[in-house]
């Protein structure tokens, strides 16, 4: 699970310095991948936009074609805010039919920020089944066994070491939402 929540901030958020990957979201301006700034409250509409935006690139054909990673506190945020009072719809139920997947994850994006508080959403298309970026991950992962420095106080220091990358193939097939605001 470690190496996995490691592999995803990696992937995702990446430096590429010291090691690390340069990642989907923060090397976006690098691999081409457009950041489209919102910077206003999270809506619907703001995810109708950028969906619109692939579907006049020939990306995708529709919402159902899309795929969002979205934090836990946008997701939350959503299903607070009601869409249609009439019918007790929330913006996260109007999402969930626009869309064709919903992932949510606290590894891949970073905390929400600033003020007002903001957040950040990675949405993905496939166009003739050719995914938008690639994580390549090979070898075994290598565990170092420590049991000097903490030899003291009994313990024993286990380092996992993974070797991976990330390429993107189609800048196209992908969108960066910013300033997502959840207030």
């Amino acid at each position: 699970g470690a190496i996995g929540q490691a592999m995803d901030a990696a992937a995702f958020s990446g430096t590429g310095a010291d090691g690390q990957p340069l990642g989907v979201i923060s090397g976006a301006a690098t691999y081409g991948i457009t950041a489209q700034a919102v910077d206003a409250t999270a809506s619907v509409a703001a995810f109708r936009e950028a969906v619109a935006a692939f579907m006049v690139s020939n990306a995708a054909a529709g919402g159902g074609a899309v795929r969002a990673m979205i934090r836990p506190e946008l997701w939350t945020f959503l299903d607070g805010s009601l869409f249609d009072a009439g019918s007790g719809l929330t913006a996260w139920d109007k999402l969930a039919a626009l869309l064709g997947q919903i992932n949510t994850t606290s590894n891949g994006l970073a905390a929400p920020s600033g003020t007002p508080v903001a957040t950040t959403a990675l949405l993905t298309t496939s166009t003739g089944g050719v995914a938008p970026f690639y994580i390549g991950a090979w070898g075994a992962v290598d565990v170092i066994r420590d049991p000097f420095s903490d030899a003291a106080s009994g313990g024993l220091r286990l380092t996992a070491l993974a070797t991976m990358d990330v390429t993107v193939a189609r800048p196209v097939q992908s969108r960066v939402l910013t300033g997502l605001e959840l207030a």
